[in-house]
């Protein structure tokens, strides 16, 4: 194994002095997580105007399949003995 001399000196693994480049890593992850929230706000009032412009008829189908569901998941859970 050969040893290293006094006047050997390891190469840094990074130039941990400048600051900026992390600043700017996360402005961006702020500005990717504002637009996703956007994108979601948007999402979700597409959902809303998609359902308030349902027929009645249709509204009352998709609720009578929503409470059909929940009763079936809530029959599949396992009861909790106390």
């Amino acid at each position: 194994m050969a040893q290293r001399g006094c006047g050997d000196h390891r190469v840094p693994l990074g130039d941990i002095t400048n600051s900026q480049s992390r600043q700017a890593g996360s402005r961006k992850t702020g500005r990717v997580s504002e637009n996703n929230a956007d994108q979601r706000a948007v999402r979700r009032k597409k959902a809303r105007d998609r359902y308030a412009n349902m027929p009645p008829e249709k509204k009352a189908e998709l609720n009578a399949k929503k409470r059909q569901d929940y009763h079936r998941k809530q029959a599949e859970k396992p009861s909790v003995g106390l």
